[in-house]
């Protein structure tokens, strides 16, 4: 019984703290920590009471990282629009690079890990 209600998908959730605070989507992160879920109350149901402090950790490291590096780059964005917006203006290759994440072809954390930030302003600034 069990097996048939999880894998008719009705467990979901997804709570403010798993909105991506750049672009105000949820819904991704909604369906993956659905997804954990359903492993972790099976296996609760299982007799593993360690299953919900596990779901928690899982959290923690499959959405998280996500989150907090579009935290990161929102803060970054609020903090120097001005700059951004001027590096959107001369170059491509910034607003190409959102439209991957928001087509899901890249990740926020993979944009904080290529995205060397002093090299960028420098740019902007001295050779303008």
């Amino acid at each position: 019984m069990l097996n048939k209600i999880f894998d008719a998908g009705i467990v979901g959730a997804c709570p403010k703290e798993l909105t991506n605070f750049l672009t105000g989507e949820g819904i991704f992160f909604a369906l993956k920590s659905a997804e954990i879920a359903v492993d972790h109350i099976k296996k609760y149901f299982n007799g593993d009471k360690w299953s919900i402090r596990d779901y928690e950790i899982s959290i923690n490291k499959e959405i998280m990282p996500e989150i907090i590096a579009s935290y990161n780059l929102s803060s970054i964005f609020n903090h120097f629009s001005y700059v951004i917006f001027k590096l959107i203006k001369k170059y491509n290759y910034p607003w190409d690079l959102f439209c991957r994440v928001m087509r899901g072809d890249k990740t926020f954390v993979e944009i904080k890990e290529r995205l060397n930030l002093g090299h960028i302003i420098k740019k902007l600034l001295y050779h303008s």
